[in-house]
């Protein structure tokens, strides 16, 4: 009896552990993939930093105006660092070379959902975030293990 409870034991925490490493395992690298999702997040990161731009800018000392200055910063280095990240994968680098730029884009990307929560945004910027957001989706798997799908942002 105790042997086989000590079989079952070790199979059982066998099992629990491989599922614990296949839930925390990268998505396997498809360089063609990755490619078109940067080219993808390159072309959307540039319609939401042209939306951006197109809205009103807030009154000079309104409450907006230290946050919607944050946040435009962020939307031109989201903007600068999917242009590094789709030029690198264009041109052949994998995960370990990109993910430094992956992770500085990312950085900016959780700045900038902060400081939307407090800066009153468009349609279209919202629009266009929600495409961002999409194709971040798609890429985070094969750059974190554990990747947690973006929400849309609630103000």
């Amino acid at each position: 009896m105790t042997v086989r409870r000590t079989i079952t034991t070790l199979t059982a925490t066998a099992l629990f552990s491989a599922a614990l490493l296949a839930s925390a395992a990268l998505a396997p690298w498809d360089q063609a993939k990755v490619a078109e999702l940067a080219k993808q997040l390159l072309v959307t990161t540039g319609a939401l930093a042209d939306a951006f731009y197109k809205q009103p800018v807030p009154d000079v000392g309104s409450l907006q105006t230290r946050n919607y200055e944050q946040l435009r910063e962020d939307v031109k280095r989201i903007d600068q660092e999917a242009r590094k990240l789709s030029g690198s994968i264009g041109e052949g680098a994998g995960r370990d070379e990109t993910l430094p730029i992956y992770k500085d884009l990312t950085q900016h990307v959780r700045s900038a959902r902060d400081e939307a929560k407090r800066v009153s945004s468009g349609a279209d910027v919202v629009e266009k975030a929600g495409s961002v957001r999409a194709v971040l989706n798609q890429l985070g798997p094969y750059y974190e293990p554990d990747f947690q799908a973006l929400q849309p942002v609630n103000p």
